[in-house]
């Protein structure tokens, strides 16, 4: 990739070392799906518009982790192939809080978890290729991962934190309040 794909790629890493790692200790943990995509859904009637997604499959990457990682790695997903990145991730954070509430330590990780989970993505994709050269699925999401890197990273933190409270129903930003 070009030099400025490698730069935001380790910024994303440092993201993640600076705010997600720090708060690891306290986020909570369950059994996670792993993979929330639009290759894993089952939607339903295709003569109703939309369609309602009615379930989902592929539970290979199923395991015990952290809880908020379920909508940072829906929302990475989300985020690919669209132009703005931070009005995907925002709907699928909405819904998400509004079926299993998160809490505000969770909220803050999740800019930080969906760029990670893009960088494991094109790493994923580098490594698997060079083992499967000729099986085009495990490099399905690798472009537009890369692209949604890139997009991502006009998106300040900040703005992503206030954002993703706001959807959730809380202050945009956590100070306001006691200001």
């Amino acid at each position: 990739r070009a030099a400025g794909s490698t730069l935001r790629f380790a910024g994303f890493l440092a993201l993640y070392e600076a705010d997600v790692v720090p708060a690891l200790e306290g986020l909570r943990r369950a059994v996670i799906h792993g993979d929330a995509n639009d290759h894993n859904a089952v939607a339903g009637d295709p003569k109703s518009w939309p369609r309602e997604i009615v379930s989902v499959v592929d539970f290979g990457d199923m395991h015990h982790g952290l809880v908020v990682a379920e909508p940072a790695v829906a929302a990475a997903y989300a985020i690919m192939d669209t132009a703005d990145p931070l009005e995907a991730a925002a709907r699928v954070v909405a819904g998400y809080h509004d079926a299993f509430p998160l809490e505000e330590a969770e909220i803050a990780c999740l800019y930080g978890l969906v760029g990670a989970r893009l960088a494991v993505s094109v790493v994923n994709s580098a490594h698997v290729k060079k083992l499967k050269p000729d099986d085009p699925y495990v490099t399905i999401s690798e472009a537009p991962a890369w692209a949604a890197l890139e997009r991502l990273d006009s998106v300040h933190p900040r703005l992503a934190h206030y954002t993703f409270r706001s959807v959730c129903g809380l202050p945009p930003v956590p100070q306001a309040p006691a200001v």
